[in-house]
């Protein structure tokens, strides 16, 4: 599956085309530094195919950069290589997106954390980020997502890069840590997926914070392939609240 990606990137010329050409000239006039090369999608696990969850997990826009390039391809980011690998980030970086998400992964299946990686698949809405700097933060030391409008109607609209993601993977289950950020994107899936229950946009309690929950259920040729739960990024949010929020929705969604 991850081969079947990179031709996709291939097919668009991801990160060489005027699309992205656009994206950066349009960073740099609104202050922001030279736009990162793209990632690619961070992982799809070896029996990722065969789980009977099929979890995608997705974060906002991609982070770190890394000069381990795709093969054959010059101008996308490998994500399974160098010190930002999925792997490497996956098993030994303490950082929420990545520790909550292990934990949701193990709990669920009841395996240990290698088994867990080898059943999901991780990917970044975003494949580019307009404020990094070498150490894998934005220029100002933060996490915080400086995503343009541009970059989200190129790379989400116009270019559709993640939603071919998931044209090519079909996941039954996608949670997107995005919060209100890209709404506008996810109102509608392409034409291959069509909606039939649009939860209510409202928040829930976890801890003492509240959380974005957004349920939904995409349908295909009469069949329900896939369900999505739009919430909030891990960050700041009560470990064992959040990860039983979202291994129950997983549990009940199945289940039904």
């Amino acid at each position: 599956m991850f081969d079947a990606i990179i031709e996709m990137y291939r097919g668009k010329s991801l990160g060489a085309n005027e699309t992205c050409s656009s994206c950066n000239k349009d960073s740099k006039r609104q202050g922001f530094g030279e736009i990162s090369k793209p990632l690619s999608i961070c992982h799809v696990g070896s029996n990722f195919h065969a789980d009977k969850y099929k979890i995608l997990f997705v974060g906002k826009n991609a982070r770190g950069t890394s000069s381990d390039f795709c093969n054959a391809w010059p101008y996308v980011i490998d994500a399974r290589k160098g010190e930002y690998s999925a792997k490497n980030l996956f098993f030994n970086y303490n950082k929420t997106f990545w520790s909550y998400t292990k934990e949701i992964a193990c709990r669920l299946l009841d395996c240990k954390p290698e088994d867990a990686f080898e059943s999901i698949a991780i990917t970044n809405l975003i494949k580019c980020n307009n404020a990094v700097h070498n150490e894998g933060t934005n220029f100002d030391g933060t996490y915080s997502d400086y995503t343009t409008k541009k970059m989200k109607d190129n790379c989400m609209g116009e270019m559709k890069v993640f939603w071919e993601e998931v044209n090519i993977l079909k996941p039954k289950h996608i949670i997107l840590y995005t919060h209100y950020n890209y709404d506008d994107y996810l109102e509608t899936f392409p034409d291959y997926y069509s909606p039939h229950y649009v939860g209510n946009k409202t928040e829930k309690s976890c801890g003492v914070k509240c959380i974005r929950w957004w349920d939904r259920e995409f349908y295909r040729n009469g069949d329900l392939p896939m369900r999505v739960l739009i919430t909030s990024h891990p960050e700041r949010k009560k470990k064992e609240e959040f990860i039983s929020m979202i291994t129950r929705w997983i549990q009940k969604a199945t289940s039904e």
